[in-house]
């Protein structure tokens, strides 16, 4: 299913189906266009937390969502019996699309401690070609938020990155995306931290049996044992209840060319140029 995509609704999220290649020339299409656009990954914590903002993503036609993890994969399944032609969960995929830009990308940095985004700052800029024009930090940054979009714009982005969890970042970047005139903003929750080695990630062989939750669980069971208990149920109970009001199979969509100007792309939507 390269080059096609379709969406699946998950808890009342639209979340595209596509796989890794699809995704990135899509991004690759707008960035070279400077079409705004704003990516979020639909884990099982996602659909849970962001709820109360689902009606503003929904609202705004630079929002993409694309699915992540076996959380969003199950629901798939429930709903339309077909699941995602691939996880693109933010950690993975982010590294991804930088490899395959094949050019140089400024990018800013934002959430996570002060050390971790310095952190990773550095690996951006010396594994992919990138270049950081700025780094927040996630605890500052609420001192004066003004001043730190001020600092974005000026540092005139390609690309912001904004690691702060769910719904957190994704609720800031709908704050100010009109303010901050950057084409390409991304919540991408604990990147810094697995990429700087703050968090270890689970072995692959665990990540390809689709089980990285269960390692994360086991790692951190205080932080993370409420997400995958009550927040599982009550997961699959928006699944089950958006699911019931929204689907009918006949309605299903087809999977379709992926043309840079189909469902990835929108004329009215243009970042200003400086």
């Amino acid at each position: 299913m390269q080059g096609a995509s379709t969406k699946r609704s998950i808890g009342g999220f639209p979340v595209i189906n596509c796989d890794r290649h699809v995704l990135a020339e899509a991004l690759r299409h707008r960035l070279a266009l400077r079409r705004r656009t704003i990516l979020f990954f639909a884990n099982q914590n996602f659909v849970v937390e962001c709820q109360k903002i689902g009606r503003r993503m929904a609202s705004r036609r630079d929002v993409l969502v694309v699915s992540d993890g076996i959380g969003a994969e199950i629901g798939a399944r429930l709903v339309s019996g077909r699941g995602f032609v691939e996880n693109l969960n933010g950690t993975d995929f982010t590294p991804f699309f930088f490899e395959r830009l094949g050019r140089k990308l400024r990018l800013f940095l934002v959430g996570g401690t002060p050390e971790n985004v310095e952190a990773a700052a550095r690996i951006f800029a010396e594994s992919w070609s990138t270049e950081v024009v700025g780094t927040q930090d996630g605890f500052s940054l609420w001192q004066d938020e003004d001043a730190v979009i001020e600092r974005i714009r000026d540092a005139r982005p390609d690309v912001l990155i904004v690691g702060m969890g769910n719904p957190l970042q994704e609720r800031w970047i709908l704050d100010h995306a009109d303010r901050l005139e950057v084409p390409l903003a991304m919540g991408v929750g604990a990147l810094f931290e697995w990429l700087t080695g703050a968090k270890q990630r689970a072995p692959q062989w665990v990540r390809d049996a689709r089980m990285e939750w269960a390692y994360r669980l086991a790692s951190e069971p205080q932080r993370l044992a409420r997400r995958y208990s009550v927040g599982i149920v009550h997961f699959f109970l928006l699944v089950a209840a958006w699911g019931q009001a929204n689907f009918k199979p006949e309605e299903e969509p087809r999977p379709v060319p992926l043309p840079p100007k189909h469902q990835f792309d929108d004329e009215r939507e243009a970042v200003p140029v400086a």
